[in-house]
């Protein structure tokens, strides 16, 4: 039987280990977490073994995923934690998937010779960003790659409703991923650009409509322009739906107050405090906004230009993840069911692929993944082609 650790027993990783544990039949499940006392909830609830670990600890991390065929991390930050389990799987002769959204994590994994070369040498794969935002969005450019004879362009355009506190930890990240300079893949080669910079216009189904969208720090930004051949552009674009809130969130750059430098004496740094600021009950107060028109949840589009047939040829796929929504079975976790299905791939032997890969890498058969994932958590998909006369009137 196939033994799978799942490391960190939070929302995501919970929901993962809930889908692994739901399968016919289910592989051999050990969670592993810091905090035992919900690690064992989890243990008891699905039939699983429990191993106490301290991620930060190397005899503890590596007695956690000693004997596992495959590891699942959702153990954060992951630019504290991502490389350090990675390497240790792979010394473990284990698989590895996190879901990592990270982009300068993503840069640095995919930059690891030592890691990629171990991995190979083992015949095991490391593949990082298996969730919806990456994950989904990369397998659904691969599937729109595959309805084009030359790829020219890829945008992946994620619009969320604003929320002012995510938890400290994603108010960390989103911080990060929308101030500074970020990654994008342009003109062939990956160059750094200011988050929020080159607004222009995508429009989505109703009833999201039109809005200018902006750069953004994130993995596909990455490893798009890396793994499908012949892309000159690969970018990532966000935004709030809200006007004010991407007003607000430009006034804490331009402030300052998203940078990561420690205050000496403070014991920490600007962007720490806003986090941290925006989960308490005067920020959750003072940073909210009206909301005349609130949307039901958030999207993402894939909109890819080329050629097929010597016309021009554009492929977008949209999806919709609207929030109040029901699912047949499972969980419906946006993240987690990606995620454990990438586990579940790599049990069954359909990913072949070895190294350190993105999801567009190692899944070739991104239609029917995003498809079925999108079924069962209830994402409402598009998918539309437009060439010639038709794309020149779009």
């Amino acid at each position: 039987m196939s033994r799978v650790v799942v490391l960190g027993t939070g929302a995501v990783g919970a929901d993962v280990a809930r889908e692994l544990a739901a399968l016919d039949p289910p592989p051999e499940l050990i969670v592993a977490d810091r905090d035992t006392a919900a690690a064992t909830r989890l243990a008891d609830e699905i039939g699983a073994d429990l191993r106490p670990v301290d991620v930060t600890d190397a005899d503890s991390l590596a007695a956690a995923v000693a004997g596992a065929h495959v590891v699942f991390n959702s153990v954060g930050p992951f630019y504290r934690f991502g490389a350090l389990v990675a390497h240790a799987a792979v010394a473990a002769g284990a698989h590895y998937v996190d879901i990592c959204d990270e982009y300068d994590t993503a840069e640095a994994l995919l930059a690891d010779t030592v890691l990629d070369a171990a991995a190979r040498a083992a015949g095991l794969t490391v593949l990082t960003g298996m969730g919806s935002t990456p994950g989904m969005t990369n397998l659904a450019a691969r599937w729109a790659a595959e309805s084009l004879d030359r790829i020219d362009t890829v945008d992946v355009v994620i619009g969320v409703p604003y929320v002012v506190d995510m938890g400290v930890n994603v108010n960390d990240h989103m911080l990060h991923s929308m101030s500074g300079e970020v990654t994008q893949f342009l003109g062939g080669r990956a160059v750094s650009v200011p988050a929020w910079a080159d607004p222009r216009p995508f429009t989505f189904r109703a009833p999201y409509g039109t809005a200018d969208y902006s750069y953004m720090g994130h993995p596909e930004a990455v490893t798009l322009g890396r793994f499908l051949p012949g892309v000159r552009d690969a970018v990532v674009r966000f935004r709030w739906f809200e006007d004010e809130a991407v007003e607000l969130w430009r006034t804490f750059a331009r402030l300052g107050l998203t940078d990561d430098t420690e205050i000496a004496g403070l014991g920490l740094s600007p962007r720490r405090f806003l986090a941290e600021y925006m989960a308490s009950d005067p920020g959750r107060k003072n940073l909210a906004i009206s909301a005349p028109e609130p949307r039901p949840g958030a999207v993402w589009q894939v909109r890819m230009d080329g050629s097929r047939g010597g016309e021009p040829t554009r492929v977008t796929v949209e999806g919709h993840m609207v929030y109040a929504r029901e699912v047949a079975s499972g969980t419906g976790n946006l993240t987690a069911v990606p995620a454990a299905t990438g586990v579940a791939e790599l049990l069954a032997g359909r990913i072949t692929r070895r190294g350190v890969l993105a999801p567009e890498a190692a899944i070739d058969h991104a239609e029917e993944f995003v498809r079925d994932v999108a079924a069962r958590t209830g994402v409402s998909l598009f998918h539309t082609v437009t060439a010639g006369a038709d794309l020149a009137e779009a």
